[in-house]
């Protein structure tokens, strides 16, 4: 009896835990200005999403090169014979990256070049002139900006 009782206790709390929704927080606005934060070390649920372009983070530059992906704390930039050579990111390094991809995307405007080569803070407007929506984990590294 007292079995039953703690399996049904049991399979009650995994039901209500899953209802829970953990839903990211969106801004929508029609410039959205980002920039990231150290320490840089973001984990694969860490995703940025822009519209509808989601973005990942990843520490291999061939990875980041072939889709929405971002650099992450360390990248690898070349290995041979099992060693490897590393490049730490900062914000400059993610921010410009970010910047690159929603511009290949053709559907938004980069609004401060300069800014963003020197500071990492990008800010960014859509060509079409909608409002941008933007997601991202309550604990991502990163802040909008005003």
């Amino acid at each position: 009896m007292r079995i039953k009782f703690i399996f049904v206790s049991l399979v009650f709390l995994s039901l209500v835990a899953s209802c829970i929704k953990t839903e990211k927080p969106c801004h929508k606005a029609d410039t959205i200005g980002i920039q990231f934060t150290p320490p840089f070390d973001f984990t694969k649920s860490d995703t940025l999403q822009i519209d509808d372009l989601k973005f990942t983070h990843v520490n291999n530059i061939d990875s980041f090169q072939l889709g929405n992906y971002l650099p992450n704390k360390t990248m690898v930039f070349f290995e041979l014979e099992g060693k490897q050579a590393k490049e730490n990111s900062n914000q400059i390094t993610i921010g410009t990256a970010l910047g690159r991809k929603l511009t290949k995307s053709g559907q938004y405007n980069i609004l401060n070049g300069a800014e963003l080569l020197t500071t990492g803070k990008l800010r960014i407007s859509r060509k079409d002139g909608k409002n941008i929506k933007i997601c991202f984990p309550p604990n991502y590294q990163a802040i909008l900006l005003d």
